[in-house]
């Protein structure tokens, strides 16, 4: 497959690794295109960044803290102004090579145990309430609110509204590496390959 058939087929952004360990949550995003403008690196911060869109209810204990990665992979130069200008909360790691942010994300205080998955989805334009998106061991997906520090499930059948746990704040670390100006398929997979172990996150 050449260069540009394989950016085409991976052209939108998607979670490609989490994991929960000692309470710490780690996840890994791979966005792949020809190109990154101001534009289009402020729309991936918008949908990608502002809340996890991975289980934040993990078994195995409470949660912590939660580490991302996100990985920006471009055919073309990504200048580092471009970056600055976009995310203007995220400062540049010298040593690392990274844009880095830290931040604080309400997540539940302890399993929820209803539900085999939680995700936090991006909060409305005009309030700051926090909804949740769960996965019931059916395999559906269902959704719940907060009100302020609790975490309120009604049912589709009823107008009901139970207490079904509260929300905590945890620590929320943003690492952004870029990989540009690619010249093939093996260089990209190497460099992304390298990373991966460098940032210990086992792909699932």
């Amino acid at each position: 497959m050449s260069r540009w058939s394989w950016i085409e087929a991976n052209e939108v952004p998607g979670w490609v690794a989490w994991k929960s360990s000692k309470g710490a949550i780690q996840a890994v995003l791979l966005r792949i295109a020809t190109s990154f403008g101001i534009q289009d690196i402020r729309e991936l911060h918008k949908s990608c960044v502002l809340d996890p869109v991975y289980d934040i209810n993990p078994k195995g204990g409470s949660t912590k803290q939660i580490v991302e990665h996100l990985a920006l992979c471009s055919l073309s130069k990504v200048p580092i102004s471009r970056i600055q200008t976009s995310t203007p909360s995220f400062s540049f790691d010298e040593l690392r090579k990274e844009f880095v942010w830290t931040t604080n994300q309400r997540v539940p205080s302890k399993r929820i145990r209803r539900f085999n998955e939680v995700y936090a989805v991006r909060r409305s334009d005009y309030t700051d309430a926090l909804t949740l998106l769960g996965l019931v061991p059916e395999k559906t997906l269902t959704g719940f609110h907060t009100e302020g520090w609790r975490i309120l499930y009604k049912a589709i059948d009823g107008n009901k509204e139970t207490l079904i746990g509260y929300l905590k704040q945890v620590p929320r670390h943003i690492h952004i590496r870029v990989f540009d100006d690619i010249k093939s398929d093996k260089s990209l997979a190497l460099a992304f390959s390298n990373w991966l172990q460098d940032v210990h996150v086992k792909c699932v």
